[in-house]
């Protein structure tokens, strides 16, 4: 669409010269700017106005470009939601000459202004002059350019104003060439108030003051460099301060209210950092002085401005009384890459945001390797490995695109600050540095810099620097070429499994590659081989022995009886499966005292990958074996996989019985590591130990070690008896809750007396302590906490009940004392804030056991509600119209059905086949098929695979069908089956056969599992298939001839049945009869849904009539369901024709086309002149005595809906007794809204109380109208669609006045809303219709 646009808009000489990428995900052009112009020198002047509610600025530019070509009458530059002054726009030549546009046309989809001049522009140099205005925006990620950034300065709310430009912000800033490539000089200016202070990328050059306490600030002109790095701040000045060197060359921007001591320790990261890339580049500083702006609020944790650093303030703050010590990395990570930016990104620049990994990830990869040399004893790198290439290799499994991003036109920020942008690239910078030594790699650098330095450049650029590095070195590299082998790890999403098989016989050993993303069979890699055996444990050399090709194996021999260990110290990025024997070989060394000849990232590496692997190649028996040796292990990086990964996920399943000896060994591993380590922080405990040692007390604690409590219990009464000397440090808030999980009454006493002690503005440490109160296992402390939330409202307001009753379900729901006691007072305890939907979805996401479960829906009846909800619904709709369960790939993104078939349509299959197999067997195959395939990408087949082992190790009879070939008919066509059902009246024999409901498919053919039961055995139990009705052939068996007989036993099978008439019959009489309830609920509820879609000839009204009879004496709600959210919904739309009425007054409706509803009214009333005189209204009003009007505490879920439909259909029926019942409760809620209070889902009660009302109770809904608060925004509009709903015509003739002339009382919306609203309801009474005519053009909203 953009291209066609600019098609239109622009002349064909700019088409030739205009740039396409093409974006592969979606085939959409990105347009780029023509190259033909190119900006060379910026002249920027700018105006803020920072007064309240009016963030606005102004501007001028005068811009030199060159203009390249020939036979050009056009130029295009970017501009974003700028209003261009087109009158001031002009272009001069060298000569003077002076050229006007004729027009200014935009393609606001790409950002494109395009000038369009007369005559062609020659070759040449120019200077274009521009005027422009914008609006100053709140600070957000997704916005651009200037925004306004809120702060807090010594309690007092103020404003500053920053840009952040990248990648496409600087065009709403001034109109410009906004790509990364076309860089240019600026010379900026700043007009502002005296009051406020400016800094952009260069050094101030000189203030120029002006009159009403204006002044200009003028600042140097700055390097070549892209738009996306041009900087503007402005700030109050009493606001901020410096922290500066001695030439003030380098300066550390801070709110006043922040301590010099929380940005020390950023001013001494600067100065290590900086001098190390000067001299690891060889490459000087290119600008004169930097600046560190730490602004509150800011969007981003940094941007590299070249001379100007802007940081989120929340992120490099630190703070040595309130930050635990390994912060320091976090915030030395973040200045290093903003630092390493001024060089990587600032001085050379990717030409091309697909490229943005460049910039990104080199920097990313250097603030690693910098940090490591600069502070040794922080293990950065071993961090690296064990946090950041652990994690790509556990989330990079096909849901992450490659390194090189294929953009669309927004350039989405959450693609350009993606994880494969930022981690998964510097994972590959650093397998490269070690392919090639770090001394090879660093040379390539300096040669890249030299010679592209000011330059756009692209990744063939670093790797021919690279090569030439690599050439003049005597690294071996015979066997690769940079560029060919970095190209499959930048341009192929995913990452490859190294397969290594060995002959323990002649010590061969084969390697081979596969991608770990099924779906990618195709891709290959360069990979490089490092390997170390039993004999030959060298962990020190990172140089690849080996090439893995993509196009063939690597072979080579070891010693038949050694280990041998593939990717030392973890360098490349990839996993290693072994045969079963080296695993096991590699086992008994780690458990043995030799274990530390193994590099310790080796041993982090073979638990990550094993844990990996038990996806059924390796058992649980040999990875437990194997982290035996953690007894052992001193060294915590080994550790961390354990900690951070294995655990978090084994320990959803800590509390199944088959858990209990992995739950029993973990929990031994943590208490011997917590002897080695100690509870207590060491001041000479490096980052990985003090996280491994929080982490190791996090998980004994939760496994229940009770040393681990009892310890932590110590701690905190400790702390609480005396905080000042006994200190929780910085990052030990866990101890807390950890403390109260054993504690008694005093002690949690105590917490609750600190929590209320605790300053209201340290928000974040007061809401851990209110969580921590929730940590206690004691029942009846819990159960006194949910009381005080509850009734203590001083102590607790709504936001923290929430909160509260949140935690406790999250910690305590699998303790039945506790969850019985919630579900026994659930009215009085829960939150106001929470709907009763949302608290049981929180409640069943926490439970674990089935009798926990059932104490939830035991009165709920919730797959019932299922049945009649999901199923019917899917019946009704599946048709043709939707697609197979199964997608085809290329068609994903073109269904608007996948809502329906993912997640209705597949459930109800999936319950077909439990209710086929059983409960227990479908609950086993599930456990089979999570222990087979955890942390594993599946297909169906895994599946359908765990679930036969399942049923052949029972005794469910199943000798007729293989899950599998069942299951591919259902998930893999469209559609669904109607089974038909003939019996012989004579012999008694029935045939069952099937045909597709979908008329086009007539091939579709199922496996159907056949379930039935006669009147002579009512048993609607058992829903094991008596039979299967399988695609080729039909079924056929004998039952008593005297009997109906009704298959699919509780509607379990996904397919209708219709019936020979006879049978249709006999099972309406014995409907009719007091036997009904014989016939289980939900087959009647399926009678009733089958019958009527079969009324298209086959069967006539008289028969649903006699069907639908029974429910005057139906007392279970389930089978009202259909009448009431399905026929009666179709009915009424035609209620207001005479020809209906009748039609309204009788309980059936025989089905037509809905779009030939009208040609067929005389069809419609002929078909139903015989039918019986039970009408809808009837049928309705001995619903509502038997159900009653007013909800019951003890009413199911079902019920409660029932009732509110049926009280909504009665009084839209006209039936009075209803009508006046709910006036009666309107006038009693509007007298009193606090006694007679409105029940939640009851908002239609408004609309039909007022249909029999008077003027006095339309005017007091009136005026709570006007009363309710504009942000209960949804009740609001409830009681302006409600006022609508009077049928006293004076009154709405009257509500039509007022909302035409009471413009204060409405506004426009609201009278188009109450217009649309007095239309759909009210054009059947012809005074109101003759009114609106006769008075049209007045009372019409505009």
């Amino acid at each position: 669409m953009g291209f066609l646009k600019l098609l239109l808009n622009l002349s064909l000489y700019i088409i030739l010269a205009t740039n396409i990428v093409f974006c592969a995900y979606n085939d959409l052009k990105i347009i780029r700017l023509p190259n033909n112009t190119v900006p060379l020198f910026y002249n920027i002047s700018l105006t803020l106005n920072l007064e309240e509610d009016n963030f606005t600025f102004h501007g001028e530019s005068n811009i030199k470009i060159e203009i390249r070509y020939a036979s050009l009458n056009n130029i295009s530059l970017h501009s974003k939601e700028l209003e261009i002054n087109e009158m001031a726009t002009t272009l001069i030549n060298n000569n003077s000459t002076v050229y006007k546009p004729i027009e200014h046309s935009y393609n606001n989809e790409m950002d494109i202004l395009t000038l369009n001049f007369e005559n062609a522009l020659s070759p040449g140099f120019y200077i274009l002059n521009m005027k422009f205005a914008g609006i100053i925006p709140k600070n957000s990620l997704y916005k651009g350019g200037f925004m306004r950034i809120p702060y807090t300065n010594g309690g007092e709310i103020n404003i500053m104003v920053a840009t952040f430009s990248e990648p496409s912000g600087a065009r709403q800033i001034f109109p410009c060439w906004d790509e990364p490539a076309l860089k240019a000089i600026f010379n900026i200016s700043v007009m502002h108030h005296v009051k406020y202070l400016a800094l952009s990328n260069m050094p101030l050059v000189r203030r120029e003051f002006f009159e009403y306490d204006m002044t200009c600030t003028y600042f140097n002109t700055s390097p070549i460099m892209s738009t996306y790095l041009v900087a503007i701040i402005v700030i109050p000045m009493i606001d901020f301060h410096s922290l500066s060197n001695e030439k003030e060359t380098v300066n550390v921007w801070c709110r006043s209210s922040l301590l010099r001591s929380e940005v020390t320790f950023m001013y001494n990261i600067i100065e290590k950092v900086t001098p190390f890339l000067i001299q690891y580049t060889n490459n000087s500083e290119k600008v004169p002085k930097m600046d560190h702006f730490i602004a509150p609020n800011y969007p981003v944790v940094g941007m590299e401005h070249w001379g100007l650093v802007i940081y989120n303030e929340s992120s490099v703050a630190y703070d040595i009384n309130e930050h635990p010590t390994y912060r320091r990395a976090d915030v030395a990570i973040i200045i290093t890459h903003e630092i390493a930016h001024q060089w990587f990104g600032n001085l050379v620049t990717p030409s091309w945001w697909s490229y943005h990994w460049l910039k990104e990830g080199l920097a990313s990869f250097l603030h690693t390797y910098i940090i490591d040399k600069i502070f040794n004893d922080w293990r950065a790198v071993d961090s690296f490995v064990i946090e950041i290439l652990h994690l790509g290799l556990l989330i990079d499994v096909g849901i992450l695109g490659p390194v090189t991003l294929e953009l669309d036109s927004a350039f989405n920020r959450i693609n350009l600050f993606s994880f494969v942008v930022y981690e998964k690239a510097s994972v590959i910078f650093r397998m490269l540095q070690n392919t090639i030594t770090d001394e090879v790699f660093r040379k390539g650098l300096v040669i890249y810099l030299a010679t592209h330095e000011y330059s756009p450049t692209t990744p063939d650029d670093l790797w021919s620097a690279m090569q030439t590095a690599l050439d003049e070195s005597d690294v071996p590299h015979e066997q690769y070429k940079i560029k060919e082998v970095m190209d499959t790890w930048m341009n192929q999403n995913s990452y490859p499994e190294v397969n290594v098989i060995k002959n323990y016989t002649t010590g061969e050993v084969t390697i081979s590659q596969k991608c770990v993303y099924e779906h990618e069979i195709n891709n290959k890699w360069w990979i490089p081989i490092t390997f170390a055996t039993q004999s030959n444990p060298n962990f020190s050399n990172t140089v690849p022995r080996y090439w893995l090709r993509p196009d063939e194996n690597v072979t080579f021999i070891t010693d038949p009886s050694d280990w041998i260990i593939v990717n030392i110290q973890q360098t490349g990025y990839y996993r290693v499966s072994y045969d079963i024997k080296n695993w096991e070989k590699i086992s008994n060394y780690l458990n043995s005292e030799k274990y530390t000849n193994i590099h310790v990232l080796n041993r982090a590496q073979i638990i990550d990958d094993l844990f990996s692997f038990m996806d059924g190649r390796i058992s649980g028996f040999v990875f437990v074996n194997l982290i035996r040796y953690l007894q052992r292990e001193v060294d915590y990086v080994a550790w961390y996989p354990l900690l951070f990964r294995v655990i978090p996920i084994l320990k959803e399943f800590f509390f199944l019985p088959e858990a209990t000896y992995v739950k029993i060994t973990i929990m031994a591993l943590l208490s011997n590591l917590l002897r080695n380590i100690g509870y207590l922080e060491n001041d000479d405990d490096d980052h990985i130990t003090k996280l491994t040692r929080l982490e190791a007390i996090k998980w004994a604690c939760t496994t229940d070690d009770k040393f681990c409590k009892n310890t932590a219990l110590v701690k905190l009464n400790q702390h609480l008896a005396d905080p000042e000397l006994y200190k929780m440090l910085p990052g030990h808030d866990n101890m807390y809750c950890f403390g109260l999980m054993a504690a008694n009454r005093t002690t949690w006493n105590k917490m609750l007396e600190l929590y209320q002690k605790t300053d209201p503005e340290k928000e974040k440490f007061k809401k851990m302590l209110m969580k921590s109160l929730s940590c206690a296992e004691n029942s009846d402390i819990i159960i006194n906490y949910l009381n005080i939330t509850a009734f203590n409202t001083s102590l607790f307001h709504e936001k923290e009940h929430s909160l509260i009753f949140k935690f406790i379900l999250d910690k305590h729901l699998n303790n039945d004392l506790i969850l019985d006691y919630i579900l026994s007072n659930f009215e009085i305890i829960k939150p106001k804030l929470f709907t009763t939907t949302v608290i049981i979805k929180h409640i069943l996401r926490n439970l674990f056991y089935d009798e926990q479960i059932d104490k939830i829906f035991r009165d709920w009846r919730t797959m019932d509600s299922f049945v009649v909800k999901n199923l019917q619904f899917c019946l009704r709709r599946d048709k043709g119209g939707l697609g197979p369960v199964t997608m085809e790939l290329n068609s994903i993104s073109d269904r608007p059905d996948l809502s329906i078939v993912f997640y209705q349509k597949a459930p109800v299959i999936l319950r077909m086949l439990q209710n086929t197999i059983t409960d227990e067997i479908f609950r086993k195959g599930l456990i089979i098929y999570l222990a087979t395939h955890e942390y594993s990408s599946t297909t169906p087949d895994d599946l359908w695979s765990a679930m036969q082992t399942a049923l052949d190790g029972s005794d469910v009879p199943h000798e007729h069908y293989k899950i599998k070939e069942v299951m591919d008919t259902w998930m893999n066509q469209k559609s669904y089956p109607e089974v038909n059902v003939t019996k012989n009246y004579t012999t008694g024999e029935i045939i069952i056969s099937q045909k597709c409901v979908y008329g086009q498919e007539i091939n579709d053919k199922w496996w159907i599992p056949i379930t039935f039961a006669t009147q002579s055995n009512p048993d609607f139990s058992n829903t094991v298939p008596r039979y299967w009705l399988r695609p080729n052939q039909n079924v056929t068996f004998i039952t008593d001839p005297n009997d109906w007989i009704i298959v699919n036993i509780q509607q379990t099978g996904y397919y209708r049945v219709s019936y020979d008439i006879k049978n249709w019959e006999k099972i309406s009489n014995y409907l009719n009869s007091e036997e009904y309830t014989n016939i289980h609920v939900l087959n009647r509820a399926q009678i009733i849904d089958d019958l009527f879609s079969f009324m298209d000839g086959r069967i006539s009204g008289f028969v649903f009539v006699n069907f639908i009879r029974y429910l005057q004496r139906e007392v279970d709600y389930v089978a009202w369901y259909q009448l009431l959210f399905r026929f009666i919904p179709i009915l009424k739309e035609f209620f207001f024709l005479p020809e209906a009425t009748y039609v309204k007054n009788i309980c059936a409706y025989n089905i037509l086309n809905i779009s030939s509803i009208f040609e067929h009214s005389a069809k419609i009333l002929l078909s139903f002149r015989h039918i019986g005189n039970i009408t809808i209204m009837t049928l309705l009003s001995d619903l509502l005595r038997n159900i009653g009007y007013l909800e019951n505490i003890d009413d199911d879920h079902i019920t409660k809906q029932i009732r509110i439909k049926a009280i909504k259909w009665a009084c839209t029926f006209n039936d009075q007794f209803c009508k006046n019942t709910i006036f009666i409760k309107l006038n009693q809620h509007l007298a009193d809204p606090e006694l007679y209070k409105v029940l939640p889902g009851h908002n239609f009660m408004y609309c039909v109380g007022l249909m029999a009302t008077n003027k006095t109770t339309w005017d007091k809904m009136l005026e709570l109208y006007q009363k309710t608060d504009l942000e209960m925004g949804e009740l609001k509009e409830t009681l302006l669609n409600s006022l609508s709903c009077a049928e006293n015509s004076d009154i709405i003739i009257n509500y039509l006045n007022i909302t035409t002339f009471n413009t204060s009382l409405f506004h426009e919306k609201e009278r188009s809303l109450i217009f649309k609203s007095i239309l759909n309801k009210h054009l059947n009474n012809d005074l109101i219709l003759d009114y609106i005519l006769s008075n049209f053009e007045i009372i019409k909203p505009k």
